[in-house]
């Protein structure tokens, strides 16, 4: 009982420590932002994928996404499964996920690419 109730006593000193470290980190970014060290918090979400280069995404698109070449890409069959409705499989889900991941980070690459050029 009294290891319980020392317990509950430190949770409303945790969750203040909490709250006045929070705002103490935001008091920092907001500074850091005026002096211009770093970017706009949404510009830093994407920035890991700016550094990717575009030659890396067509050509693992390209491989990825049409293997295997005969006699039919996977990418193809399970969009026909999902389709049709016949994608019930975890396996072919987790098929479906890992062949069309690389294409649709290519997608989004190039329209990131055209949003930001204009």
């Amino acid at each position: 009982m009294n290891r319980t109730h020392s317990n509950c006593a430190q949770l409303p000193l945790s969750i203040h420590q909490y709250v006045d470290a929070r705002q103490e980190l935001q008091i920092k970014l907001a500074v850091i932002r005026q002096e211009g060290l770093i970017e706009h918090k949404d510009n830093l979400d994407m920035a890991f994928f700016d550094k990717i280069p575009l030659i890396y995404l067509v050509v693992g698109a390209i491989f990825l996404g049409l293997a295997p070449f005969f006699p039919e890409p996977h990418l193809v069959e399970k969009t026909r499964m999902l389709i049709n409705g016949t994608l019930t499989k975890p396996v072919d889900i987790f098929d479906l996920i890992m062949h069309a991941t690389l294409p649709v980070l290519l997608i989004i690459k190039l329209a990131r690419i055209a949003l930001t050029s204009n």
